[in-house]
This record gives structure tokens, C-alpha cells and sequence, in this order.
């Protein structure tokens, strides 16, 4: 049996706790008061000295996505009193699809198993379910974007890359400022500047053809009369597109690996965009 007051005050202290963390991007410090997974096995140690905790893999499966296989495995995580009494059980699944994964999926997927049954049992539950291990993976993803699997960009570096490339669309095609920005507004009922990345990138992927007969923005096509030698009509432009300038980066990023360099010119090359010459 758990005891409730003992488990009460473990929580009041555990919950007083803050954890902190170091963001890869910016390097700031940030403040969480999310459970570690070993903040809660160190509870349940207290609670249940002679308790126990068990994981085992329940399934594996692999499946194929852009001509690369991901496998994936759900672990099954339960928790046991002095005399072998089932506490609490809970799943997690993870897949190798992120780089840290390919050489932890194991582990972390246990770790995640393993916090959410002691979380079931009511160890440091104030903020959720959820430990921190968990929260700091959507942390991770939040106002970042992925050039690559777990290799990432602040929204912010990404923004002005994609910017950036549309400026050259801009001036390649003779595009007025003002007739740009009234055409995003009438199609998009928004303004350029409060676009988020993934929709920018779709608009330098309208803007690229806005010199062909047929584009239904080729009205603001060769309008700004300062700008000479304009890509002519129906001429594919030429010009390093936001997806190879994010592929340069990322080769960047992996400095000496050439195992994981050739990864991520793979991983473009099945997206369109062949980097081997960098």
C-alpha cells in the first residue's frame, strides 16, 4: 500500500523543486517545474523501498517513409509493491526517426514508460502526466524548425533565410514591394511579416512560377521598372531555393560525421534537392 501522507509530502517537496534546462538555440537558462523521471523513481524509492519497476517491449514494428525505414517499439512499464502487487502500468511508443533515437530509442522510450506509471501512482503529478524528459521534447519543437531529423533552426534564423529567398524571387521577376504585399493580403488575408515558416516556404513556392503565361499571380510579374534583365516568360528561374540553403546548413551542423553528412544528403536527395556537391 502507498502511504497517502507520506506520498503527499513527497509531492509538496518535489513540487517546490525547479528544474532547469539549457536551450541549445540561444543558450538561456529556462526554469520548469516538470518532474524528471528520476526525481519520481527516487520518490517511489522512498515510498516502496522494497517495490519494484519492470519494462518490457510489447511490440516492434518498422515502417517505410521517403524510402527510409523507421522502426518503432512500445514499451510496457510496471510498477510493483513489496509483494509483488501491481501498482501501476503505462505504455510509451518512440521511433528511430529522430538522430538521438537511432542510437537511444530504447532508453528513452523506457524512461518515458517508466515516468508515466510512477505519474499513474501519483508521484509528482502537479503539472501532469508528463515529466519533464517529456515536456522538454515539445519544448524542444516549439518556435524551432527541423532541417533536418532532430537537427534544427530557430523560427527566427529560419524566418530570415526564407525571407531572404524571396527578396531574390522578388527582384529576379521584377516584383513590386507594394504589389506583392497587397496580393499576399488579398489571397491570404494576412500581411508577409506575420507568416510562420512553413507558410513563407509555400509562398516562394508560388512565387517561383509567377513569370509563367498561366500563373494566376502573373499580373504582378516585371512591374517594377527599376529592376533589368528580369527571368524572361515561362523561364524556369535559377536561384538556390530555402530547402538547399537549410540542406547547407544542416551539412554544416554536422561538421565531421560524414556517416550522418551522407544521411542528410539522402534525406534531401528524396525531397528533390541534390546537395552532394557540397
Amino acid at each position: 500500500m502507498i502511504d497517502s501522507a507520506k506520498l503527499k509530502k513527497l509531492n509538496e517537496n518535489i513540487e517546490s523543486m525547479e528544474f532547469k534546462r539549457k536551450d541549445k538555440e540561444t543558450g538561456e537558462i529556462k526554469v520548469t517545474h516538470y518532474v524528471d523521471v528520476a526525481k519520481r523513481i527516487e520518490a517511489f524509492r522512498e515510498l516502496v523501498p522494497n517495490g519494484s519497476i519492470f519494462t518490457e517491449i510489447v511490440k516492434e514494428s518498422d515502417e517505410t517513409v521517403n524510402n527510409q525505414t523507421i522502426h518503432s517499439i512500445r514499451i510496457k512499464a510496471t510498477v510493483l509493491d513489496e509483494n509483488e502487487k501491481v501498482l501501476s502500468v503505462a505504455h510509451a511508443e518512440e521511433k528511430n526517426n529522430t538522430y538521438i533515437n537511432k542510437t537511444s530509442l530504447i532508453e528513452n522510450c523506457e524512461t518515458s514508460a517508466v515516468g508515466r506509471a510512477l505519474g499513474f501512482l501519483g508521484i509528482g503529478i502537479k503539472k501532469g502526466i508528463a515529466s519533464n524528459e517529456e515536456m522538454q521534447k515539445v519544448i524542444a519543437n516549439q518556435n524551432r524548425f527541423e532541417i533536418f531529423k532532430d537537427m534544427y533552426l530557430s523560427e527566427q534564423d529560419a524566418k530570415k533565410i526564407v525571407t531572404s529567398t524571396l527578396s531574390e524571387l522578388s527582384r529576379k521577376f521584377g516584383l513590386r514591394k507594394a504589389d506583392l504585399e497587397e496580393k499576399i493580403n488579398d489571397k491570404l488575408w494576412t500581411s508577409i511579416d506575420k507568416l510562420d515558416v512553413n507558410q513563407l516556404l509555400k509562398l516562394e513556392s508560388k512565387l517561383k512560377t509567377v513569370n509563367m503565361k498561366d500563373d494566376e499571380w502573373h499580373d504582378i510579374y516585371n512591374q517594377n521598372l527599376k529592376i533589368k534583365n528580369v527571368v524572361p516568360e515561362d523561364q524556369e528561374v535559377n536561384y538556390k531555393s530555402s530547402h538547399y540553403k537549410f540542406g547547407e546548413i544542416a551539412i554544416q551542423k554536422a561538421g565531421d560525421d560524414e556517416m550522418l553528412k551522407n544521411d542528410i544528403i539522402d534525406y534531401y536527395l528524396n525531397a528533390g534537392i541534390d546537395l552532394s556537391g557540397e
